[in-house]
């Protein structure tokens, strides 16, 4: 495959990384924290199993230190230093493993797909910082969250029908906010592969990708119900509950 390729691949994942991550809220710094270490780590694991010399390895457990070191600050303390770290997350890629001595044991693709990843990871925790996204208001998100609970309740016990509307109408209520948009969408996801439904799990995938701007721009379409068996840009009418909710929310549109 070409290098074109891994740096698409390596967009769209990135892309899907950082979305995901800001869709749980509550986990956010640390999935990011968590998905730096991973990207350095990588590159000790690589040398060990390519029988580098002892010198690769101390050299990318030095790389490790340094950019776990920056990740932790960026935990704790500033979201900056997640954005630092990420940003120059490439230079060890490109510079040490694709046109460095690196590149005799580090995978070409690895290092192409993080050469696109990590900028686009670093530009929406930066973007995320100037531009504080939306919050939900207290009612709003506890009736989303009712709706998910619901949804993975009725799972459990068999109802699938249920549960699927239940996800749908959590769709409803999750558009006009980019995090908990893509969080529906990741749980119809996850509920289409347990089903082994796999033309909703296809569907899902333009949907998914296009959660979060469309709640940016505001052009998610009205009321959608985010499954494929509707039209990606259909507005559908709101079931007269959720209209009230959203309506208090300050959210009719």
């Amino acid at each position: 495959m070409t290098s074109t390729f891994w740096l698409i691949s390596g967009a769209v994942f990135g892309a899907l990384f950082v979305l995901i991550a800001y869709a749980i809220q509550s986990q956010t710094r640390r999935i990011l924290f968590g998905g730096l270490v991973v990207a350095a780590l990588a590159y000790v694991i690589f040398p060990v199993y390519g029988r580098a010399s002892a010198g690769w390895i101390g050299l990318e457990l030095l790389g490790l230190a340094i950019y776990g070191g920056i990740a932790f600050l960026g935990l704790r303390g500033s979201q900056w230093w997640l954005v630092a770290g990420w940003a120059l997350h490439p230079v060890w890629d490109i510079a040490l493993h694709y046109l460095g001595a690196g590149a005799a044991f580090a995978p070409a693709p690895y290092a192409l797909g993080c050469l696109a990843w990590d900028p686009i990871v670093a530009a929406y925790i930066a973007y995320r910082i100037v531009r504080p996204a939306k919050t939900m208001t207290p009612a709003l998100a506890t009736s989303l969250e009712a709706q998910l609970v619901a949804a993975k309740a009725a799972a459990a016990c068999g109802d699938l029908d249920h549960a699927w509307r239940s996800l749908e109408r959590a769709h409803v209520l999750s558009q006009f906010h980019a995090g908990p948009h893509v969080r529906v969408h990741c749980a119809m996801v996850a509920f289409a592969w347990r089903r082994r439904d796999f033309s909703e799990l296809l569907g899902q995938v333009p949907r998914l990708i296009l959660a979060a701007p469309g709640s940016w721009t505001g052009r998610a379409p009205r009321g959608n119900t985010g499954g494929s068996d509707v039209g990606i840009f259909t507005p559908m009418e709101i079931p007269q509950d959720l209209s009230a909710l959203l309506a208090v929310a300050g959210e009719e549109r």
